[in-house]
C-alpha cells in the first residue's frame, strides 16, 4: 500500500491491520489507496504468481476507502489475484498482464478499469540488464511483457473500460509517453488517446473537470507538430510539442515565433 512520498508505506497483514493502514493513508491525504494484490517484477522474494491479499483484506481497504468518498486501485497480474479484487470491489486493476476472459467478462460486469502499463516492461526488458537489475527480475520483467499484449486485446474485445499508466522507472521517467504507442500496437489511436484522457478523468471522478475539451473543464491541452491519430510518436517527442496549455495558461512555448511570455 502506497501513497506518494511517505516515508515508510505499511506492510500489513489482516483485515484488521488493513483497516488501520487504509485509515492512516488517508487521514494523511491520499486521494486513492493502492495494494499490492500480486508479487512484482522487481520484488526480490515474491513472484508474478504470488497472491498477496484476501478478499476480506482488500474488502477492508475498499470499505474504508469508500466511506470516505475515495476508491482502491490494485497492483495486480493474475486471475486469481484479480478476481479477489474485484470480490472485494477495487475499482481499478493496475497492469493486469495475464488477465483472463472470466475476468474480462466480471470486470465489464462490475464497471472496474483496467489500467495496462506496457511501457515499463518494454523499457525494463531492453535496459535491465544494462542498468543493473539481477537476472532473476530480468525473467519476471520478460515473463510480465509477453502477457501485457493479448491482456490489452482480450479486454478490449471484451468491453473492459481501458485506462492509461507507464508505471515507469527510474532514468526512465522522461520516456512515459512512449507508452501510448505500445498501446498503439493493439488500439486504434483513437481508443489509446481516450484512454488517456476522458478515462482516465472518469477513474479519478474527475470528469466534469477533465478528459475533453469542453466549456467549463480545465484547459490542459498540447500543440503538437503533426496528427496524434496518424502517428501517436508524435506525443513522446519533445521536439513536437509546441505548445503546453495547463488549465488555460501557457505554461510552456517553443515556436519559433513566439512572444517573451513563452517558456522555451
Amino acid at each position: 500500500m502506497r501513497l506518494g512520498r511517505i516515508e515508510s508505506p505499511p506492510v500489513v497483514d489482516g483485515p484488521d491491520q488493513v483497516r488501520w493502514a487504509a485509515r492512516e493513508m488517508l487521514r494523511r491525504g491520499a486521494d486513492q489507496i493502492k495494494v499490492m494484490a500480486n508479487g512484482g517484477c522487481v520484488s526480490p522474494t515474491d513472484e508474478l504468481k504470488s497472491v498477496q491479499f484476501t478478499v476480506s483484506e482488500l474488502r477492508a481497504a475498499v470499505e474504508e476507502a469508500t466511506a470516505q468518498g475515495k476508491y482502491v486501485m490494485a497492483h495486480t497480474y493474475t486471475p486469481e489475484s484479480m478476481m479477489n479484487c474485484l470480490d472485494a470491489g477495487v475499482r481499478t486493476l493496475e497492469h493486469g498482464n495475464f488477465v483472463s476472459n472470466e475476468v474480462a467478462d466480471r470486470m465489464v460486469r462490475n464497471g472496474a478499469f483496467l489500467v495496462p502499463t506496457i511501457a515499463t516492461y518494454e523499457l525494463l526488458a531492453h535496459d535491465g540488464r544494462s542498468l543493473g537489475y539481477p537476472e532473476y527480475m530480468i525473467v519476471k520483467i520478460e515473463q510480465a511483457l509477453k502477457g501485457a499484449y493479448d491482456a490489452l486485446s482480450l479486454a478490449r474485445q471484451t468491453g473492459v473500460k481501458i485506462g492509461s499508466g507507464s508505471d515507469v522507472l527510474g532514468v526512465h521517467q522522461r520516456k512515459k509517453a512512449l507508452e501510448l504507442g505500445y498501446k498503439g500496437k493493439v488500439m486504434p489511436s483513437m481508443e489509446v488517446l481516450l484512454a488517456t484522457t476522458k478515462t482516465n478523468a472518469e477513474i479519478l471522478g474527475a470528469q466534469n473537470e477533465l478528459g475533453s475539451v469542453e466549456a467549463g473543464k480545465l484547459a490542459d491541452l498540447l500543440l503538437v507538430d503533426g496528427n496524434p491519430l496518424d502517428d501517436l510518436s508524435v506525443l513522446a517527442d519533445r521536439a513536437s510539442i509546441h505548445m503546453v496549455i495547463q488549465a488555460g495558461t501557457i505554461v510552456a512555448d517553443r515556436r519559433s515565433n513566439a512572444g517573451q511570455g513563452g517558456n522555451r
